[in-house]
């Protein structure tokens, strides 16, 4: 489990908290179906730092800790004000006069800090913070974003005090002076005045170099196997190591589409022969408030995937037990879908503001906090819809929904992301738009290593809708939502909205059948045709937001403002 706080008291005889202390909060933060371990170190007078659940793919020196990967030639990675090293990770290092936080180039592995007069935390964890402080300050700026867009927002915390670090930053603490400050790389692309087949050479060599310099004890990970391209490319470089084992999962039914990620990983690891395990994602026969809990408390309530994660998290629990200390992911720092309009742009990046949509009233919106879009992910006036779609990617999508995916798996092993090494995001940003769009050029690449297996065009995951169709589940979100303080949260018109629909005979069997008739869409028809019609469509209406993914995130908003408080009493 990759989860660390790091705390620093500006007089070291304020340090309060003890061992006993950090070991009740590493209890509170492990799953409840797996054993809490933690271990703690204190250097440097007044800096004491917490490893929940640490294996030996964490890297410790002296007072500095990398989670993450990063690459061994980094031979001074510990060293605060050292470059920055190669890798996806999230880094904090120290010594008797400064404490420096550095995130990787698109924040792959979040960081947060509070600073105060007297203490500075830092944390993999938002609600580590919340406990070390020994109290909660509700943010409502991240209600409306988590409404329209499923996640958090950009740069906000469920803690009005606590700050979420940009990629390509670094934080810096003078420990004299107890002044704090931020430096952040601007994302710039600019297109490198080369010959395609040059870029493909030049990209070709970063994601070579990159996985030639991966330094992994092979035996202790497994790798996330899809019917994609990018987990494709990563097998072909990594199956020279015999050690390596291969997973993917999804449901039950999933297996038998030929078209789904399930059977076309499944095919792939026949093909080559790798050691391959498939692990089921049915909804568990667990009680289903335990089953949300846990989901929510280990991806601090980030995201709104719930859906497919209702195993349970025992595909994580069943790995942590077999020894495996890390998991390689294959995230990529490309969005492939063609643009051709302002909301392509949007709904590609999942970057919706509640005003987007056209079944949530003015009046409703208004009784929320302004939701405010930081200029930084506003289109430039010289920036093409495609650069900007990959500019919101790489500053929106991957720090805000990409990071917050992985927290689930993070609370039980290590990840390691090298698509997203620096030398392959900077070569990604300098690619023309006509390279980056359907991924032409890594596409190229793949289908030369691998060329003669088909890519699959399904998910292999549970839907909301399907969700939704348990009656326990209705039944948990209408007692959790009916609830007074909710009332205070949520504007009524929104709230009235779900609770009405959750009473509604039918509901889910009608949001199952306008699955069914998507299904048929992506199946029969080419996907190239569907991203026309459906672009066609934005231009001319709004979309809307459709009322099981809106009761699924009002849930998120209410259990959330439970779980933070009973974290804040944990330490006291």
């Amino acid at each position: 489990m990759a989860k660390l706080v790091y705390l620093c008291y500006r007089n070291p005889e304020d340090l309060r908290f003890t061992e006993d202390d950090l070991e009740r909060l590493a209890q509170r933060l492990t799953p409840d179906h797996i054993s809490a371990s933690v271990r703690t170190v204190t250097c440097y007078q007044g800096i004491v730092f917490s490893i929940i659940t640490p294996n030996e793919a964490i890297q410790i020196h002296e007072a500095s800790v990398g989670l993450g990967n990063i690459e061994v030639c980094s031979v001074d990675w510990w060293k605060p004000g050292a470059p920055v090293p190669e890798g996806a990770y999230a880094l904090f290092r120290a010594n008797e006069e400064k404490i420096e936080l550095v995130t990787d180039i698109v924040a792959s592995r979040s960081i947060w800090y509070v600073h105060t007069e007297k203490l500075f935390i830092a944390s993999t964890s938002q609600r580590a913070i919340i406990a070390c402080l020994q109290s909660y300050e509700p943010n409502p700026k991240v209600y409306p974003w988590l409404l329209s867009s499923g996640c958090l927002g950009p740069e906000l915390s469920w803690d009005r005090r606590i700050c979420k670090m940009r990629g390509d930053s670094r934080v810096v603490l003078d420990r004299r002076s107890w002044e704090l400050s931020e430096h952040t790389t601007p994302v710039t692309f600019e297109v490198e005045l080369i010959t395609d087949q040059e870029h493909e050479r030049r990209l070709e060599n970063a994601l070579q170099t990159t996985f030639e310099r991966l330094d992994l004890d092979w035996q202790h990970y497994v790798l996330a196997l899809s019917g994609g391209y990018d987990s494709r490319y990563s097998m072909a470089m990594l199956r020279k190591h015999a050690d390596l084992r291969y997973i993917t999962w999804g449901t039950k039914t999933a297996l038998q589409e030929s078209n789904s990620d399930a059977c076309i990983a499944h095919q792939l690891a026949q093909k080559y022969r790798l050691p391959h395990e498939y692990f089921c994602l049915d909804l568990s026969n667990e009680p289903i408030d335990r089953l949300f809990d846990r989901n929510l408390m280990a991806v601090e309530g980030r995201i709104d995937h719930l859906h497919a994660a209702m195993d349970g998290f025992i595909r994580y629990k069943q790995l942590h037990e077999m020894g495996t200390i890390g998991l390689i992911r294959s995230d990529v720092g490309f969005n492939e879908d063609p643009v051709t309009t302002r909301f392509d742009v949007i709904a590609t990046n999942g970057f919706y503001i509640l005003k987007d949509y056209s079944n949530i009233s003015p009046v409703d919106i208004n009784e929320m906090e302004p939701q405010e879009l930081p200029d930084y992910l506003q289109q430039h006036h010289d920036e093409s819809l495609v650069t900007w779609r990959d500019r919101l990617y790489h500053e929106f999508r991957i720090p805000s929904i990409l990071a917050a995916l992985a927290e689930g798996r993070l609370s039980y092993m290590e990840q390691v992301n090298p698509l997203l090494a620096h030398r392959i995001i900077q070569r990604v940003r300098m690619l023309p738009d006509h390279l980056r769009t359907d991924k032409v050029v890594f596409t190229r690449i793949v289908n030369h290593l691998i060329p003669d297996v088909p890519i699959a065009s399904k998910r292999s995951t549970l839907a909301i809708p399907d969700l939704l169709a348990h009656e326990e589940v209705k039944t948990l979100f209408y007692d959790v939502l009916e609830s007074q303080q909710v009332k205070t949260m949520l504007p009524a018109g929104i709230l009235n909205c779900v609770l009405g629909n959750l009473t509604q005979e039918g509901w889910a069997n009608r949001n199952l059948l306008d699955k069914k008739k998507k299904s048929i869409l992506v199946r029969f028809l080419p996907a190239p045709f569907r991203r026309t019609l459906l672009s066609s469509v934005r231009q001319v209406k709004k979309p809307t937001l459709n009322p099981e993914r809106l009761a699924l995130r009002c849930f998120i908003i209410a259990r959330m403002q439970q779980i933070l408080a009973d974290d804040a009493r944990v330490l006291n």
